[in-house]
């Protein structure tokens, strides 16, 4: 704003006449309040409204300094200065010590800023439904991270990462992916970690259904991948003669009405020596494997 007087402490002249001296102290009370009244309050009270009848601090406007002021002990300086690419408030103590208080609009606060336990859950509360957030590596974005969500529960993104793939601490923990996926186990087609010649091994299993041709051999395809990838099959087939499905053994011997022996090869489970009894009946077919 433009001052109604120029600032100058060269008057009133010793020369000038006493009875000039009401207006320079006019003139002064003007210049004081034009330059103070903007961050104090109290030079304006004319209308004796809420805080004008008080005095007080409004704001204070910090001019960017070129360097750190000089420690003087016993004493603190709270003041602007550039971070190599904006104006931002710093603190500076006595010994020396300069903190950075403000960063692009946000409070700065960095490892080490604070001593420990000074900070609890009654220092830091979010709104419900709002990310904690973490600036990113480059200092340019913010990362979200866990919030609570409108129903009241935790909630992690989609994508978050466990830094580490060992086992977690105790029952409640939780455990990463890749830790799971090897010790306990599951994707599309479902596996379990299984001891394999002494080798914790993922084993997939599918099951097959269908009804068997009305004959002496039916072929039903596995889709499994290398014959000696499969690490066993069973099976049951309706007996309708008896209402039960029955277990049947791979090379079944024995043959009757009531009887089949199976085999497989790359491609298919074959039912063979079909007894009359099971022929046109319903199976099941179990096929563990890996891949």
């Amino acid at each position: 704003m433009a001052f109604t007087n120029d600032w100058t402490e060269t008057t009133p002249l010793g020369s000038e006449n006493a009875n000039t001296a009401d207006d320079y102290l006019r003139n002064a009370k003007v210049d004081l309040g034009e330059r103070l009244e903007p961050m104090f309050y109290g030079f304006n009270h004319d209308d004796h409204a809420d805080e004008e009848d008080e005095f007080g601090v409004k704001h204070l406007k910090f001019f960017p300094e070129a360097a750190d002021p000089t420690t003087d002990s016993d004493y603190g300086f709270i003041y602007v200065k550039s971070d190599g690419s904006t104006d931002e408030l710093f603190w500076k103590d006595e010994s020396g010590n300069v903190k950075q208080l403000t960063d692009g609009g946000i409070l700065k606060v960095v490892a080490g800023d604070y001593a420990a336990d000074s900070i609890d859950a009654d220092d830091i509360r979010l709104a419900n439904n709002t990310y904690l957030t973490v600036r990113n590596y480059a200092g340019d974005g913010d990362i979200n991270c866990i919030k609570v969500n409108a129903s009241d529960v935790p909630e992690i993104l989609v994508g978050a990462v466990l830094s580490a793939d060992t086992a977690p601490g105790s029952g409640p923990a939780i455990a990463n992916r890749k830790y799971v996926d090897d010790h306990v186990g599951h994707d599309g087609d479902g596996y379990v970690l299984v001891d394999v010649d002494g080798t914790p091994t993922k084993v997939y299993t599918k099951y097959l259904t269908g009804t068997l041709d009305a004959d002496a051999a039916t072929d039903v395809a596995h889709g499994v991948t290398g014959v000696d990838n499969i690490l066993a099959v069973n099976a049951v087939v309706y007996n309708s003669s008896l209402s039960l499905y029955m277990a049947l053994e791979l090379w079944r011997s024995a043959e009757s009405i009531g009887a089949c022996w199976i085999s497989y090869d790359g491609t298919n489970i074959k039912f063979q020596n079909v007894g009359s009894n099971l022929q046109g009946q319903k199976y099941r077919i179990g096929v563990a494997y890996v891949v």
